[in-house]
């Protein structure tokens, strides 16, 4: 077919629709071997997703970690389960970082065990150390440290109130140093950590909330390299005591920015700046996210992307604090969207990993949708939403945290088993023929003649 006499153009479900030469879009859907797209795949939930230059990563709750091309095509994947198949030893895979040429798996084993892999290139587990605690965990998360070390950060329970637990491992897995952090001045009362992000002068940075009874507190606190308090922040509750801080970052010239969770009542989101000492330098407020805010990643100039609870919008802000977009992704018609991760590619889109289901939650299918760089895929997988900058004035005061070693029972390197990989779908996209008015500047499409892909220039 020659192109240029055309006066419509089909585009199919097959065709990879490009916004841009760097700015490639897909949508794929991820299920078992054998199991059908339309249907979701009982508790495959992806929980994590990784950027890399030849594809993505993607891990499920059920094990699985799996590779894909750069068009979101599965490449390999393995089970990170034991290989006797036992309930007691399967592991639910609740996040993934990047360690180098490796990755970092954090996972649950039971109840009362999280534990830390390291995997290398060729999908084998180098290490793996695990802490059993006890009570049950939540807010879970493993931090990458520059000097190839890295922070197990976790919360446990003890008697009625909740404490956060630091454990830094070398790049071999022997233990650094264990701690867990209260209020100074009381031993009643919860504090937790949200998430916990490096220094450049080898501290850590962490946020979570204290409760001393009520109401609730954001906090933020600056560590030192061996895990000593060096300052610790507390935002005055403006919202019932509902608010938490979210997540964290330095920025370039030193400072601060904190991402607080439902800050106001009816608002879902607020930044906080304070300084490399710990200072308030401004804040700014968000209208118009659907729910409270799940996951928030930060660059280092301060831009971040996120996705709110139970919900399939996402959302973007630059480094200034100005909205760039909101979008609203969906699934396959009449389903049920739930975000997990967002984030921006390195050419120039966006991308985000969610899971989707017709049964309100009860079974999920991941996909992973790639966007070019205003957020948008193609009617009806993704619609506009509104995203306001507010005022927003909060107080802050300064409180200390007492630290202690605690001793924990660490276990080794249990046993992994390849699995056969996950099929991946594109989603449907509807035929559609589209009629263009006549103009003497005809569209360009490439390559001509093409085999199986085609790019429309406009």
């Amino acid at each position: 077919v020659h192109p240029l006499t055309m006066r419509s153009v089909i585009l199919a479900a097959a065709v990879s629709i490009a916004f841009n030469m760097q700015a490639q879009t897909f949508m794929r859907a991820y299920t078992q071997p054998g199991g059908t797209f339309a249907s979701p795949q009982a508790y495959i939930y992806g929980t994590g997703v990784l950027v890399f230059d030849d594809g993505y990563l993607i891990t499920t709750a059920d094990g699985n970690c799996i590779r894909t091309d750069t068009d979101g095509m599965v490449t390999s994947s393995v089970d990170l389960r034991n290989a006797d198949g036992s309930d007691d030893q399967i592991h639910q895979i609740i996040d993934v970082e990047p360690y180098g040429e490796d990755i970092l798996v954090l996972a649950r084993k039971a109840a009362d065990t999280i534990a830390v892999m390291r995997i290398g290139s060729n999908a084998e587990v180098l290490w793996q150390r695990a802490t059993v605690f006890p009570g049950s965990g939540v807010h879970e998360g493993i931090l990458p440290l520059p000097d190839g070390s890295c922070v197990l950060h976790h919360n446990r329970d003890q008697g009625l109130s909740d404490r956060p637990v630091l454990s830094k491992l070398a790049a071999d897995g022997t233990i650094v140093w264990q701690k867990t952090y209260r209020n100074a001045a009381s031993t009643s009362g919860s504090l937790s950590f949200r998430s916990a992000s490096p220094l450049a002068d080898g501290g850590i940075l962490v946020t979570g909330a204290f409760n001393p009874i009520t109401p609730l507190r954001p906090v933020a606190a600056k560590l030192a390299a061996d895990g000593t308090p060096i300052w610790v922040r507390q935002i005055a509750p403006q919202n019932n005591g509902n608010e938490f801080a979210l997540a964290a970052v330095e920025l370039m010239n030193g400072d601060i920015r904190v991402a607080v969770a439902d800050p106001q009542p009816g608002v879902r989101l607020a930044t906080v700046d304070l300084s490399s000492t710990g200072m308030l330098l401004g804040a700014r407020a968000y209208s118009g996210l659907p729910s409270t805010p799940y996951t928030i990643r930060f660059l280092t100039n301060g831009e971040l992307t996120g996705t709110c609870v139970n919900n399939g919008t996402a959302f973007r802000i630059d480094a200034d604090g100005d909205p760039v977009f909101s979008i609203t992704y969906a699934g396959l018609p009449g389903s049920y969207m739930a975000g997990q991760d967002y984030m921006a590619t390195p050419d120039g889109g966006n991308l985000f990993l969610g899971n989707y289901t017709f049964s309100v939650f009860a079974d999920l299918t991941p996909v992973l949708f790639k966007s070019g760089p205003s957020g948008q895929l193609p009617e009806p997988f993704s619609a506009p939403s509104s995203l306001a900058l507010l005022s927003y004035d909060p107080a802050v005061s300064t409180v200390a945290l007492a630290d202690s070693v605690v001793s924990n029972i660490h276990t080794t390197t249990w046993q992994f088993a390849e699995t056969p990989m996950l099929a991946d779908t594109l989603f449907g996209l509807p035929t559609v023929v589209r009629e263009l008015p006549f103009s003497q500047e005809a569209p360009t499409l490439w390559p001509n003649p093409a085999t199986d892909h085609i790019m429309v220039d406009h």
